[in-house]
């Protein structure tokens, strides 16, 4: 059985990373919404073509 300050520490870093996942979504919704035109998929393009001139 784990003992109750281990499982405390690892309750409270779960807690922080997920408000920090929250706040870092926030961020990337809101920089998406100033910025519509820029699209995700943008940055694989140039990947896809690496990989046609490997070959």
């Amino acid at each position: 059985m784990m003992c109750y300050e281990t499982w405390n520490e690892r309750k409270q870093v779960t807690e922080k990373l997920e408000k920090a996942r929250k706040e870092a979504d926030q961020a990337i919704e809101k920089a998406q919404s100033a910025r519509p035109e820029r699209r995700p998929e943008a940055p694989s393009s140039p990947a896809v073509e690496s990989e046609e001139t490997a070959a």
